[in-house]
């Protein structure tokens, strides 16, 4: 696959189409973050930016902190595995993360769909299989 068309400055600044951000392009504008800031300040600017952005679109309960914090610390911890791998290598190697059955790997459906997991970070409820 190719490398989505989405620069740091367009995902903070929200400028880019809201419609074509799907899964993939979260998981690049989170990479792109870390790669660029570090896992503590990209994680704090990533949250900032799409908590913002729910609201300017006017749906802000689509934001979900446990969801969000689950994937930028998984994506974390495979960057520091992988050091220096570019994003077309990110995305061969760790095809899981574009999968959206991985949630339930780590998480109840009762637990990540609970009200207190769309506002507080949850820990997983569920022991991952080794992939």
């Amino acid at each position: 696959m190719s490398t989505p068309k989405l620069t740091l400055q367009d995902f903070l600044s929200h400028d880019f189409d809201v419609e074509s951000f799907g899964h993939r392009e979260h998981v690049y504008a989170a990479w792109l973050l870390i790669s660029e800031l570090g896992e503590r300040e990209a994680a704090e600017q990533y949250v900032q930016t799409l908590r913002s952005l729910t609201v300017k679109l006017g749906v802000p309960e689509k934001y979900h902190e446990t969801i969000t914090r689950f994937y930028l610390m998984l994506i974390g911890e495979r960057m520091r595995q992988h050091k220096d791998e570019g994003w077309e290598d990110f995305e061969a190697h760790h095809e899981d993360l574009f999968d959206k059955a991985l949630l339930s790997r780590y998480y109840s459906k009762a637990r990540i769909q609970s009200r207190e997991a769309h506002r507080h970070f949850l820990l997983p409820d569920r022991i991952a299989a080794a992939a």
